[in-house]
């Protein structure tokens, strides 16, 4: 039987053609994809910090305002069957215009005015519940009236609530402290809680309320407290977030706890690092 060299030197080729597209295509990007950038592996694999205060905490909560009274309002709606209740995309007139110095794009904070609040006792400090709706984005500005669309509503806007200036915030991440602290890492700045979010009994994870210690106080936004109960001695139960700061008062929103806030209920700074030496 005669041997078929062409044969054999067909499948050769074959064979080669193969064992080189696998070599010098296929191999460096398999090889390429094993290979483990290290500095892309600790960002993929670091840790990520918890959301303690989020842009739905500072835009969509409520404070204590010293005043019930505010220059800019919501005026209308453009649709009068949206008198009562706005949404996102409807249109409202405002009653500034040109002659407030308003610019188009401009973004303001829709703001409720409630009844008045207060803490008890000797600190004795009080306001106007204020709760923040939503935020609205200026677009057609006349003389005297301009116009206005919901940009982005936490509740419905109402035709009535007050228009307040629009700050920049970023999400502030961290890790929640908690609250088994020992007695001399709490500090001597202390106040109390005195309302409760939606007149709630109680407080868990990702509630809100407001304290009668503010920016006077030292506090700022982020900023991490102590609740705590004060029997034969200080026992830390609850940590808050300060997400909003007024010069009395701050809104909390409680990170964790092993028993629920209530009205009433102590709170206090941690000391720094210097002041516990």
């Amino acid at each position: 039987m005669k041997h078929n060299i062409c044969s054999d030197s067909n499948s050769f080729l074959v064979v080669l053609s193969v064992v080189c597209f696998f070599y010098f295509a296929v191999l460096p990007g398999f090889l390429s994809a094993q290979e483990t950038d290290p500095q892309q592996e600790r960002f993929e694999w670091m840790p990520k910090k918890n959301v303690l205060v989020s842009f739905t905490d500072f835009y969509c909560s409520f404070f204590i305002s010293e005043t019930n009274k505010f220059p800019v309002r919501v005026e209308g709606a453009y649709n009068e069957e949206e008198q009562m209740l706005l949404r996102d995309g409807d249109v409202l007139y405002v009653n500034r215009g040109k002659d407030y110095g308003f610019v188009e794009g401009q973004i303001l904070v829709a703001v409720e005015i409630k009844e008045r609040i207060g803490s008890p006792g000797k600190r004795g400090r009080s306001g106007f519940l204020a709760v923040k709706n939503g935020l609205v984005r200026i677009f057609d500005i006349g003389e005297k009236i301009s116009k206005a669309k919901v940009e982005r509503a936490c509740s419905p806007v109402h035709v009535g609530d007050f228009l307040l200036s629009y700050q920049e915030f970023d999400e502030i991440r961290g890790d929640d402290l908690g609250y088994n602290i020992s007695e001399d890492k709490i500090g001597d700045v202390r106040g109390q809680v005195f309302y409760l979010q939606n007149d709630m009994v109680q407080l868990g994870p990702g509630n809100r309320g407001i304290i009668d210690l503010g920016r006077e106080d030292g506090l700022s936004i982020g900023d991490q407290i102590i609740a705590f109960h004060e029997k034969k001695r200080l026992e830390p139960f609850a940590n808050l977030v300060v997400i909003d700061v007024q010069p009395k008062t701050a809104t909390i929103k409680v990170l964790s706890e092993k028993d629920a806030v209530r009205k009433g209920d102590l709170v206090a700074v941690r000391k720094s690092e210097t002041q516990s030496r």
